[in-house]
């Protein structure tokens, strides 16, 4: 789940800056299209439904013998698109992408782009449509080291080749109506106590030619599926945000009137909504503290921490949580080591801790930060500080 990722998983990089060498061409879209035997007009006929007329118009394009590896978006398009791979004199490998159009009979290639570096392998065809309503096609590739998803934007002079922008490190890319959809798994907060997460951003290809990013999200353990059409009108990052408001404020009420087991469900679904949200894991902590589970507790309001370490109040919360900790049973060990991770990932926090520290030791620590933090406002927090004074001499 995340914290190295609350940092860089929830932030929109550059694309990736070693890219197939692809990338490198992208900026020259008007450029990278290569040789075009024919103009790319748009097509004046629908698809064939059937594949195999496809696949025989996409062949009977290429030149004769081709072994070439043809890929297409999931619903019937009127291109596909062909990877070839030759050999070269000196042993090496090239391969070369080729855009069909297979509306017509026999297939018309309308783009080649060649790519230098080793074979490259194919994945998965993707279609959109551009800001201007032009078809965007693009095919995932694989190199031994690296990925990126190129294709062609089919103007309405010629198809022009581009690359989609990749966030640094493991990414795959899909299509979404008029945008594409990168995104990419976060390993904080750690299963079990949230679901597996993904972080993503949605771009849409301008006029001008260039990506740009219209929405997004982070930390996200719901299908994806589910979510783009329960937030289609507003948008994935505003229905998170709208969900978490929701979910904390029905989960407090539900706290105040005893319904315990239905305020942690409601807090349970915030996280699973985004689970990158400080507010949620620390309404989680309190209360299952107040329930006496000082393990759940005391490991959510670590994430809460290291999610949002410049609320003091929530290290009160936590060395509350500690002061109870048993670390003689496995779920108290194992408690204990989830807040020593969740500690370490922030600089503001990871200066507490202290080789072979126990939970007072850590507890004594964090109400000594508590104090420090709210020293030049004293009279605010006067009444927390006063407890904090008292539980620090009981532990000393």
């Amino acid at each position: 789940m995340l914290v190295a990722l609350v940092v860089s998983a929830c932030a929109t990089g550059a694309p990736h800056p070693t890219q197939i060498r692809a990338q490198a061409e992208a900026a020259r879209v008007a450029a990278a299209a290569g040789p075009v035997p024919e103009r790319a007009a748009s097509p004046r006929s629908p698809p064939p439904r059937d594949p195999a007329v496809r696949t025989s118009r996409a062949r009977a394009a290429l030149p004769p013998g081709s072994k070439a590896v043809l890929r297409e978006p999931p619903q019937p398009s009127p291109f596909v698109v062909a990877v070839e791979s030759f050999e070269d004199p000196q042993g090496g490998s090239e391969v070369m992408l080729a855009l069909v159009d297979v509306t017509v009979e026999p297939g018309r290639l309308i783009g080649r782009h060649d790519f230098a570096g080793g074979p490259v392998e194919a994945g998965d065809a993707l279609a959109i449509q551009a800001a201007t309503g032009e078809s965007v096609v693009l095919v995932a590739l694989q190199s031994e080291v690296e990925s990126s998803t190129c294709g062609w934007w089919i103007r309405a002079d010629r198809p022009r080749f581009l690359c989609a922008p990749r966030i640094v490190g493991p990414s795959r890319h899909r299509a979404f109506g008029d945008v594409l959809i990168e995104s990419w798994s976060t390993d904080y907060p750690p299963e079990p106590l949230s679901p597996p997460t993904v972080t993503g951003r949605m771009l849409r290809l301008a006029p001008s030619g260039r990506w740009s990013e219209v929405d997004g999200f982070r930390c996200l353990g719901r299908p994806l599926d589910d979510v783009l059409l329960e937030a289609d009108r507003i948008g994935v990052r505003r229905w998170q945000r709208d969900s978490i408001r929701r979910l904390t404020r029905v989960a407090r009420h539900q706290s105040r009137t005893f319904a315990d087991d239905r305020a942690v469900g409601l807090l349970r679904d915030a996280i699973e909504i985004d689970a990158c949200d400080a507010i949620p894991w620390r309404l989680l902590g309190r209360l299952e503290f107040q329930r006496g589970n000082s393990e759940v507790a005391a490991a959510a309001l670590a994430i809460a921490v290291s999610l949002d370490s410049h609320e003091p109040a929530t290290l009160v919360d936590l060395a509350d949580a500690l002061v109870g900790l048993d670390v003689t049973t496995p779920e108290g060990r194992e408690a204990l080591a989830l807040v020593g991770r969740g500690l370490e990932r922030s600089p503001s926090t990871r200066s507490l801790l202290a080789p072979g520290a126990g939970p007072k030791q850590l507890a004594r620590a964090l109400y000594e930060a508590y104090l420090d933090r709210t020293a030049d406002a004293p009279e605010r927090h006067r009444s927390r500080r006063r407890r904090v004074e008292s539980q620090l001499q009981v532990l000393y």
